[in-house]
């Protein structure tokens, strides 16, 4: 009996230590589990942002995505703004921009731009609600960035796009209209209306700003609630919306700048207020190169280098008619390019990114033949043993001035004599001297 009642007590015991083992082991899965999923849900989240007028999204995108921008304007009397009469039509070469003091609605804090998938999302920021306004965002195909001397540059490239949105003040859905850089011709001019889309939103409750190296804000008086907190977006002061750049959709993603601009009036004709602009890599930015020579018809290397994740793209000559600038052949991958060449050549060099198909503005590279010196050197005989030559050494071919030549006194032997030109490049000649046996005397008696 007493047998029979522990080994009752044993089973019980084993089969409680199989369910705490169990229940170990589906804790464990349900932790690694619950881990996994907030690590997916925080990728795909730096991943994506929703279009909702909410700024929770933006810093994970930022930090999560390798083409991107972010750039703090200055507020008040150091903020640069377009001088009056610039506006979106013009040419750049119209366009100006002193430093001075915008108008609060207008006032741009903070602009940002990321590219994710096949969009390019972007926000902005006010520091004033007290009426309506109108935000845009350029996008340049070619660089576009203001100078030091109050002018911008270099000139629209056809393709440039222009997202223009009303800054409302109740916040909410908006209504984008997107342009494209035509030059002439377009619905509005130079500038041809593509799409109209409600991919933005102006938020509709308070925000904090993204924590995000950088950005900060502190809004402006709000009628009926007051100055809100340092880095609280008051409803209608920020906006953010997309473009899609998907293949077919008229818009090429090969932007290399970016600016984002405020005006007061929904007219696509006003005069543009303030501004705030950086670089925006999905273009490359251009190789720097360094150009090769050879003395005479050989092997010239000229090599380029591009900013890590492109590649460089070598581009020559396809036929007399085709600029190398846009056209010529792809003659070979790589940072260095050699060619056996009898003349000066200009090659073109290019960074190319595989990841976005966009390739940077072509930067001229030149193989410089030079002409090589002919050495010439002429000598008087010399008539004596032990006696003297005069030797005159002289060159032709390539520029001068040239070394090594002049009026030389020497003795019997062997001189070898090198002569260079400016452009480094020599030619040798060596002589031989001889005199006469020495005299010798006899005397008979």
């Amino acid at each position: 009996m007493g047998t029979t009642s522990h080994a009752s007590i044993q089973r019980k015991f084993l089969k409680k230590l199989r369910n705490m083992k169990n229940y170990f082991l589906f804790s464990f899965r349900t932790v690694i589990l619950s881990l996994i999923t907030v690590l997916s849900g925080s990728m795909f989240f730096a991943q994506n942002i929703t279009i909702d007028g909410k700024t929770d999204d933006w810093a994970a995108a930022l930090n999560g995505n390798p083409i991107k921008v972010f750039v703090r304007d200055a507020n008040d009397t150091n903020d640069d703004q377009f001088t009056q009469g610039s506006q979106d039509p013009d040419p750049i070469s119209a366009w100006g921009w002193v430093n001075g003091n915008t108008n609060d609605k207008g006032d741009i804090s903070n602009a940002a731009a990321v590219l994710i998938g096949n969009r390019i999302y972007f926000s902005g920021d006010r520091t004033a609600i007290n009426g309506s306004a109108q935000i845009g965002f350029w996008f340049f195909t070619n660089g576009t960035k203001k100078n030091a001397n109050g002018t911008f540059s270099p000139q629209h490239s056809v393709g440039d796009l222009l997202v223009l949105s009303n800054f409302t003040n109740g916040g909410g859905a908006v209504q984008l209209r997107i342009y494209k850089w035509v030059g002439s011709g377009g619905s509005d001019g130079s500038l041809n209306l593509i799409a109209t889309n409600t991919n933005a939103f102006v938020n509709n409750s308070y925000q904090p700003t993204p924590v995000y190296p950088g950005w900060t804000y502190q809004g402006k008086n709000v009628p009926s609630v007051g100055t809100p907190a340092p880095n609280t977006y008051a409803t209608g002061s920020f906006f953010e919306g997309y473009v899609d750049i998907s293949p077919g959709s008229e818009i090429s993603p090969c932007f290399s700048s970016f600016i984002l601009e405020t005006r007061n009036s929904a007219s696509v004709t006003a005069s543009l207020q303030d501004f705030v602009g950086g670089l925006f890599n999905v273009k490359p930015l251009a190789p720097s190169v360094t150009p090769g020579k050879n003395c005479g018809p050989g092997n010239v290397t000229v090599s380029a280098s591009c900013v890590a994740g492109t590649q460089v793209r070598w581009y020559a000559q396809a036929d007399a008619a085709t600029p190398l600038s846009t056209g010529g052949n792809i003659t070979i991958d790589g940072n260095s390019l050699t060619a056996n060449l009898t003349a000066t050549t200009t090659f073109y060099a290019a960074c190319y990114n595989t990841a976005t198909g966009c390739e940077s503005e072509r930067t001229p590279v030149v193989a410089t033949i030079n002409s090589t010196p002919i050495i010439t050197v002429e000598y008087t005989p010399i008539k004596c043993n032990g006696g003297q030559s005069t030797v005159t050494v002289s060159a032709t071919g390539g520029a001068g001035p040239y070394t090594g030549t002049g009026t030389f006194t020497v003795g019997a032997g062997t001189h070898n004599y090198t002569v260079s030109n400016a452009s480094g490049c020599t030619d040798s000649k060596e002589i031989m001297i001889s005199e006469p046996d020495k005299l010798v005397i006899k005397v008979e008696y």
